[in-house]
């Protein structure tokens, strides 16, 4: 099928993209530049453009890797470095939001030092577990979740913090380990009693999945792998999976319930899209070590099946196209999919560090950080 560029629209110079919003027919598009918060509407179909301040811009924060150190950089404003700090250690991890820093820093004697930073650099809180062998920092718009696996009941906790004041909102002790985030929502899961247990959390801090449910947690399409990957924190989810031994939930974060539970597939490692309209769920299923994108009806049987697809980041999944976006070390691109006698055929390319932003009907929405295009699939 031949694919046709409909329009362009230049993003605002000196800007980063901060986070990314669907509605009907727009896409909000939030970019962090170096002295505000700009809010970039666009409708999808016609191109139409809205650019408004939102705000002064929060902090951001980066972690350099050195040999023997991590220098950590604190941003307030694209391009504007608020303050540095270098951490030595085994391992350091830092999430910025809104006014604060979390920096997580993992000592050789299996330590791990919480600090809560300002933007002036002044620590707010600091607290040391100890016996700490496994840690992760995530952070939703406004929540900061740090959460460990230990040697010690006391030494598994999950810390929840407020990015807007810094508080410490919620200390849990002997529940976490590892942890997955998108624009509203952080999941932190670990084991209790033998299971997997999953527990999740909006904005405010509060549980949106009331004494936790079994499963490992997925959010398609942009973190399909229940371990976190970076990057997908910027994205609002509409679906959360809770990917079990022999179920999938599809689970709605705004009403608080399971709306619909599926047999697993077999082989399947992650979730890409689960459609309730057509009936279809799209996997990722490693078979004999190689990785596959399988769509099947909810009865069992294949719809199609993907070649094999090495160094996928995510997959956007809608009708017959496939928005498959992959890393291949120094470049990034987004390889556009048709689906055609149940297999994928390759349509196009475009590189490089292009990310796909949408797919609906026949309409793919594309950015490289400086320009959003869309194209249709004709």
């Amino acid at each position: 099928m031949p694919i046709r560029h409909t329009w362009s629209r230049a993003l605002p110079s000196n800007c980063s993209l901060d986070a990314v919003r669907f509605r009907e027919e727009y896409i909000e598009l939030r970019l962090y530049c170096a002295d505000s918060m700009v809010l970039y509407t666009v409708n999808f179909i016609s191109g139409k453009v809205d650019v408004r301040r939102i705000g002064e811009p929060e902090l951001r924060g980066v972690t350099e890797r050195k040999r023997e150190f991590k220098t950590l950089i604190c941003f307030k404003g694209y391009g504007n470095r608020a303050w540095t700090k270098i951490y030595r250690g085994l391992n350091t991890k830092m999430v910025c939001r809104k006014d604060v820093c979390v920096i997580a820093n993992l000592k050789p004697n299996y330590a791990l030092d919480i600090n809560v930073v300002t933007g002036n650099g002044d620590v707010l809180e600091s607290v040391t577990v100890g016996g700490v062998y496994h840690f992760e920092v995530v952070g939703s718009d406004n929540l900061i979740a740090v959460t460990t696996r230990g040697i010690r009941a006391d030494s598994t906790i999950t810390m929840l913090i407020d990015g807007s004041t810094g508080s410490v909102i919620d200390h849990i002790t002997g529940f976490g380990g590892s942890a997955v985030s998108s624009l509203d929502y952080v999941f932190v899961y670990g084991e209790h009693e033998g299971k997997i247990i999953t527990h999740g959390y909006n904005n405010d801090g509060e549980e949106i999945i009331p004494g936790g449910e079994e499963g490992l947690p997925v959010l398609p399409p942009f973190n399909p792998i229940p371990h976190k990957v970076p990057g997908s924190e910027i994205f609002e989810v509409k679906q959360v999976v809770l990917m079990g031994k022999n179920f999938l939930k599809l689970y709605n974060p705004e009403d608080y319930v399971i709306e619909y539970t599926l047999l697993k597939p077999p082989f399947t490692r992650g979730v890409f899209n689960i459609n309730v309209n057509n009936y279809t769920a799209a996997v990722l299923a490693q078979i004999m070590g190689m990785p596959f994108i399988i769509n099947y009806d909810f009865k069992g049987r294949v719809v199609w099946i993907s070649h094999i697809i090495r160094d996928t980041i995510f997959a956007i999944i809608s009708g017959d196209i496939v928005a498959l976006y992959v890393d291949y070390g120094k470049m990034r691109e987004t390889k556009i999919y048709s689906v055609k006698d149940k297999t994928l055929v390759l349509e196009e390319s475009f590189g490089p560090n292009v990310l796909p932003l949408l797919v609906r009907r026949s309409n793919i929405l594309l950015t490289d950080g400086r320009v959003v295009a869309s194209y249709m699939m004709e």
